[in-house]
């Protein structure tokens, strides 16, 4: 007897519905907006030889090829994200607005906070919380991939969320599940031991209760998970409404361009609140996507503020001569005054500054495990930027860059020396340059004297080991 049988009394045709679980999922990728736009991308796409299909999503394509998206060059510089579709459905129902302070309770590996993230247009703070170690050291390199500079990382219990991390106007649960919804991706969800489904429920009650008391009244919170089971959806979303005392209430949801079917009532014998009928149910021979459930919450504006402080108090920073550094930095390289509008660097460590929102409310520092992107390496007579930071600025710079050739940046992506001499390109001072091509930039370098003339010693960074790369 199938894994899926049991919810043969939820789906309209259950055949269809088996059927569908055990094809190979479409594969997506959406653009990084603030580096490059959604018809450009999909150009670069095409160009490889890729079939990039429009999706509802801002940015979203559905890309048909031989090609691994995480082997693109685009993903290695930052200017797309590999993410399924359905998983964009909780940062939409989100609705998040640039400057506001929003939590994701169970963030890594960290597709849903990039997202929010820059949805946010960098500003304000993303709290990307998680309790694994090495979930977040996935989610830390997707982080500085995209160069977010408003997430924050954090290492907490999401069920136990201490009440320093303060309150937030939006938060997003996507909690640990049994997740059959993966199936086409992880086919063995469906062959292995069922997951101990009265644990995980309590633990998600326990995640979405404990969050929805950090949420200011009038906020909104997006509770998600890739697992068909009423038992980890509706009746969790259920008693979460129960335990808040008429200050939670589902608000219908909808999302344009992918079939859904209304939250259940009851099951089993358990009767859930009537509301419910306004969560989303995805099945994967609806939308030829992955299985999900998502309901949208939103705390009543007359609800007793939490007792948790509005915002935690800022943590000092270590001495830094960051001023002077970010001045030698935009001389250096020739920025407008407007490049370093809405940005804010501290010491990240005795060695290297960050560059973050100038609006981040990091909750205290026990928790952080870090903040912002890398920016520049300090104690050198030049400047040593990041690659967080050549991406960000290299477009806006107009000096001491590298513009390269097709040829340039095939040895330039593979760490090999790239001869300038002779070239348009062999104006830089020697030290550390910017490097750009065909208008994106790529990331940083060092221009050298050599025999034959100056060369370019390449930065680019290895490859990633964020999962689907």
């Amino acid at each position: 007897m199938s894994q899926l049988d049991r919810y043969r009394p939820l789906v309209d045709d259950f055949p269809a519905f088996a059927e569908a679980s055990r094809a190979p999922l479409p594969r997506v990728v959406w653009a990084h907006l603030e580096r490059i736009r959604p018809d450009a991308l999909r150009a670069r796409l095409e160009e490889r030889g890729l079939v990039a299909t429009p999706l509802a999503f801002e940015g979203a394509f559905r890309i048909d090829g031989t090609t691994r998206p995480g082997h693109l060059l685009e993903y290695r510089l930052g200017l797309c994200h590999v993410q399924e579709e359905v998983s964009l459905v909780p940062p939409e129902l989100l609705q998040p607005r640039p400057g506001e302070r929003i939590l994701d309770a169970c963030a890594a590996p960290g597709g849903k906070t990039a997202r929010i993230a820059i949805a946010m247009r960098g500003r304000g703070t993303v709290v990307a919380n998680d309790r694994s170690p090495g979930r977040l050291r996935a989610l830390s390199n997707l982080v500085e991939r995209l160069g977010l500079v408003n997430v924050v990382a954090t290492r907490a219990d999401a069920a136990k969320l201490p009440r320093p991390f303060g309150r937030f106007d939006r938060i997003l649960c996507d909690v640990p599940c049994s997740g059959e919804g993966t199936s086409r991706k992880n086919p063995r969800v469906l062959t292995e031991p069922v997951a101990d489904r009265p644990a995980l429920a309590r633990l998600q009650r326990e995640i979405v209760i404990r969050s929805s008391r950090l949420l200011r009244p009038g906020g909104r919170l997006v509770y998600s998970t890739c697992t068909y089971a009423p038992e980890e959806n509706e009746a969790v979303v259920d008693a979460a409404l129960r335990d808040a005392r008429g200050a939670l209430r589902v608000v219908p949801a909808a999302v344009a361009g992918i079939p859904t079917t209304p939250g259940v009532t009851a099951w089993n014998g358990d009767r859930f609140d009537a509301s419910l009928v306004g969560a989303l149910r995805f099945w994967p021979h609806l939308g030829d996507g992955g299985g999900f459930f998502a309901a949208v919450l939103e705390k009543a504006e007359d609800a007793p503020p939490p007792r948790e402080e509005e915002a935690p108090p800022p943590f000092p920073d270590a001495p830094t001569d960051a001023d002077g550094l970010v001045r030698r930095f935009a001389t250096r390289f020739g920025l407008p005054e407007r490049a370093l509008d809405g940005l804010a660097f501290r010491a990240g460590s005795k060695k290297r500054l960050t560059m973050e929102s100038a609006d981040l409310r990091p909750p205290p520092e026990a928790y952080v495990v870090h903040r912002g992107v890398p920016f520049a390496h300090r104690g050198a007579a030049q400047v040593l930027p990041t690659t967080c930071a050549a991406r960000r600025f290299g477009s806006l710079a107009t000096e001491n860059v590298v513009a390269l050739d097709v040829d340039d940046l095939d040895l330039y992506v593979a760490r090999r020396p790239v001869p300038l001499a002779g070239r348009a390109t062999d104006g830089p001072a020697r030290g550390f340059v910017l490097v750009v091509h065909d208008g994106v930039a790529v990331g940083n370098g060092v221009v050298r004297d050599g025999p034959d003339g100056p060369w370019l010693e390449s930065s680019f960074p290895k490859p990633s080991t964020e999962p689907g790369a």
